[in-house]
C-alpha cells in the first residue's frame, strides 16, 4: 500500500512500540532460557493440531460431510477423537462435528485438552 495510507502508518507506529520487546524475547529465546523455549513449544503444539483441526473441517466441508448428514451408530455423542485418521470418514467427521460443538457449549475439558499437546 501507498506509505501514506492510515493503515500503514498504523502498521510502522505498531512495529516500533513492539520492537523493544519483540527484541527482548528473541535476547531470552537465543539465551536458552528454558521456560520460554518450553512455552514457544507448547504453543507451537497447539497452533499446529488446530491448523490441522481447521484443515479437516474445510475437508470436510468441501465433501459436503459438516454437519455430517446422519450419525454413525458406533459413534457416542461425546466422542471427540477425530485425530483417528484409521477411522471411516464418516467416523471422523462425526467425531470432528462432536468436538465443535463441546467447543461451542464452552466445555471446560477442550482447555485442558489442547494444553495436554
Amino acid at each position: 500500500g501507498s506509505p501514506d495510507r492510515p493503515e500503514t502508518l498504523l502498521w510502522a507506529a505498531a512495529r516500533t512500540r513492539a520492537a523493544p520487546a519483540v527484541q527482548d524475547f528473541v535476547a531470552r529465546l537465543q539465551g536458552g532460557e528454558a521456560g520460554l523455549a518450553e512455552e514457544l513449544e507448547r504453543a507451537s503444539r497447539i497452533v499446529m493440531a488446530e491448523s490441522v483441526r481447521n484443515s479437516m473441517v474445510a475437508t470436510l466441508r468441501r465433501l459436503e460431510m459438516w454437519p455430517p448428514p446422519s450419525p454413525p451408530c458406533d459413534v457416542d455423542e461425546h466422542d471427540c477423537s477425530y485425530e483417528d485418521t484409521t477411522a471411516p470418514l464418516e467416523v471422523i467427521a462425526q467425531r470432528a462435528f462432536n468436538d465443535e460443538r463441546r467447543r461451542r457449549s464452552g466445555d471446560c475439558q477442550l482447555a485442558n485438552g489442547l494444553a495436554r499437546r
